[in-house]
């Protein structure tokens, strides 16, 4: 079964291996980097890939995943709904094995979408929020009315999550335009009942290229640590993560280096796939592997190239980040290594993770 080949490939990996005994648990694919916001934290809409695959070249690729072991497929843009075969790929995702989550700005969600979305099978969708009114959010994501059809979306999809029982969770880059606002936009979070409230720190990653305005800075670490810990203590539940992690991210922005103290799991547990089929360790793309549309997944994973990516994630040479796709992860096999049990069994984070991978 993919969970215990996925455990012993981890405990391996806890205990100092370099090489996998199996494909990435989990791959974040960028499945579009055409959008229709204008995100302040992102600048992958100034230049979208002219180049996507096509349904049957990703069903490929979905399939060879599969039998690599892959359990769970992330899918991100760009804005993922402006993929008119999206339902199409999860419904196969779906049907060769594997969970599928996706991430979208829900301004393509109607009713009718949300519905097909459930039918399909989709495990979990996570809806971009910036702010808790549309004067922060739609500043942020410099498209007028993406607040309104935000909040649109997430009624549909609370109405499917009914019928369906998918996850719906409302997701948050914290940027200094917003996170004075944390507290307000916490509460309208825990209004909508939904499974959850998740978050990264907007990052001065090259790949994403954010607007240098919205950084945060090392001053208003503390202030964001105060934050989130207070609202976790005020709505328990809302935040599906452990103090650690949110202290960590604080800690990105204070001293990012300090975390390479975490052994990073990119090119080992995760992988991420761009709209042209490249092969990357991780979001953040600093070393392409090789094109899936040229060579297989198994191939290009068991490459030298990619044996070469994972040495250099192994001493550090690598640019760190903090994505809430990878971060926690790090976390949970740096408490296995340490021998934490509890944090691998009764975290909140781990729940999270577990429930997210394997249902």
């Amino acid at each position: 079964m993919r969970i215990y080949r996925q455990i012993k490939n981890h405990l391996h990996f806890a205990r100092g291996g370099n090489e996998p005994l199996a494909g990435p648990v989990k791959i974040l694919w960028e499945i579009t980097h055409r959008c229709n916001s204008r995100c302040l934290n992102c600048s992958l809409w100034r230049n979208p890939s002219k180049e996507e695959l096509k349904t049957g070249q990703a069903k490929a690729v979905i399939w060879q995943a599969s039998r690599l072991g892959t359990m769970h497929i992330s899918y991100s843009g760009g804005e993922t709904m402006l993929r008119p075969d999206m339902s199409e790929l999860i419904s196969f995702t779906r049907r060769v094995g594997m969970k599928c989550s996706v991430n979208s700005n829900g301004t393509l969600i109607d009713n009718r979408t949300a519905m097909e979305l459930g039918r399909v099978g989709l495990n979990a969708i996570y809806i971009s929020l910036d702010g808790s009114t549309e004067q922060i959010n739609d500043g942020i994501r410099v498209v007028k009315g993406s607040y309104q059809k935000a909040l649109q979306a997430i009624e549909a999809l609370k109405r499917a999550r009914y019928r369906y029982g998918m996850r719906v969770f409302v997701n948050s880059t914290i940027n200094n335009r917003n996170l004075s606002d944390l507290e307000k936009l916490a509460e309208v979070c825990r209004s909508f009942d939904l499974d959850g409230w998740t978050m990264s720190i907007v990052q001065d990653v090259e790949s994403y290229g954010p607007s240098k305005d919205v950084l945060l800075s090392a001053s208003e670490a503390e202030d964001f640590n105060r934050r989130l810990i207070e609202i976790k203590r005020r709505y328990p539940g809302l935040i599906p993560y452990d103090n650690e992690y949110i202290k960590t991210m604080g800690e990105y922005i204070k001293s990012p280096e300090n975390l390479y103290r975490y052994r990073c799991v990119a090119g080992y547990s995760i992988a991420s796939i761009m709209p042209n089929g490249d092969l990357h360790p991780c979001p953040a793309a600093f070393h392409r592997i090789g094109n899936l549309m040229q060579d297989s997944f198994r191939n290009l994973w068991f490459s030298k190239e990619a044996e070469l990516v994972r040495k250099r994630v192994r001493c550090n040479r690598h640019p760190i980040c903090w994505f809430d796709c990878i971060a926690p992860l790090n976390i949970m096999v740096d408490a296995a290594r340490r021998g934490a049990w509890y944090s691998l069994i009764g975290g909140r984070t781990a729940r999270h993770l577990w429930r997210k991978v394997v249902g």
